[in-house]
C-alpha cells in the first residue's frame, strides 16, 4: 500500500511520520508542488489532504487533483459539505488526526472507506465517526472552552489564573490558554472563524 499526502506543515508530517513509522510507503507532496503536478499520486492508494486550516486555498488543492482514487480531508474545522460543494468532489471523505498525528490514538472520520478504517484500527489509531459539521466533535467542545476563557480574560482574569483553576476543578493537565498556546495563536484564530463563523466573539 502507498498513501498520498499533501502538505508540508506540523500535521502533514506527523501524518507522514505515523505511516512511516508503521511501514506503510507515502507520497508527500506540498501544497505549492500539486498546484503544479496535477497527476501525482498514480499509484497510491488513497490521498490525504492535510494542507492550511484555509477554504480557497484546499479547494484549490483539491479542485487540482486529477485522479479516480478516494480524496480525504484532514480538516480540524472547515465544513465537509462546503470542501465538497466548492471543489466538486463529492465523494470527499474526512480522516482528521489529532495533533500530534505520530503520537494521538484518536481519529474523527467521516464517509470512509472500510478498508481504510481496518486499516488505521490495525495501526493502533481510535476511530470516532462524527457529525458532518464544522469542527465535528472535538474542536467545538475544545474551542468552546478556549472562546471562553477568552471572555473571562476580558473580565480582567489572568490566563495563568483561569488555566490553574481549570486545572485544579476538572483534574486535567492543560488549561485553555495553554491548548491554545500548543496549537497556535493563528490557527486557534481560524479554527473558531470556522467553527462560529466571522462574529465568533
Amino acid at each position: 500500500m502507498k498513501i498520498g499526502i499533501i502538505g508540508s506543515g506540523l500535521m502533514a508530517q506527523g501524518i507522514s511520520k505515523f505511516f512511516e513509522k508503521n511501514n506503510i510507503e507515502i507520497e508527500a507532496i506540498s501544497a505549492r508542488a500539486i498546484l503544479n503536478n496535477k497527476h501525482a499520486f498514480e499509484d497510491v492508494s488513497f490521498i490525504l489532504e492535510s494542507t492550511n486550516e484555509d477554504l480557497s486555498k484546499k479547494v484549490a488543492v483539491i479542485k487540482k487533483i486529477e485522479t479516480n482514487k478516494r480524496i480525504y480531508t484532514n480538516t480540524s474545522s472547515l465544513c465537509l459539505d462546503e470542501l465538497r460543494k466548492e471543489s466538486g468532489r463529492n465523494d470527499l471523505g474526512l480522516i482528521h488526526f489529532m495533533n500530534p498525528a505520530n503520537r494521538n490514538e484518536v481519529v474523527e472520520v467521516i464517509d470512509v472507506d472500510p478498508d481504510i478504517i481496518d486499516l488505521l484500527n490495525k495501526l493502533g489509531k481510535d476511530i470516532y465517526p462524527v457529525p458532518n459539521i464544522p469542527g465535528f466533535i472535538v474542536n467545538r467542545l475544545l474551542f468552546a472552552q478556549i472562546k471562553e476563557a477568552e471572555y473571562l480574560k476580558g473580565l480582567g482574569l489572568s490566563e495563568v489564573y483561569i488555566d490553574t483553576l481549570y486545572k485544579n476543578a476538572t483534574k486535567s493537565r492543560v488549561g485553555p490558554f495553554e491548548v491554545k498556546r500548543f496549537v497556535g495563536e493563528s490557527v486557534s484564530c481560524k479554527i473558531i472563524k470556522n467553527i462560529w463563523g466571522e462574529h465568533a466573539d
